[in-house]
């Protein structure tokens, strides 16, 4: 899933996905 989808499915920006990623938010999905 592309980044811009994740971010729609999930009701955020880009900005604040990509930020997650950074603080370690997110578990990527194997």
């Amino acid at each position: 899933m592309s980044t811009g989808k994740a971010a729609k499915r999930l009701g955020v920006s880009v900005k604040t996905l990509q930020r997650w990623d950074r603080e370690g938010r997110l578990i990527p999905a194997a």
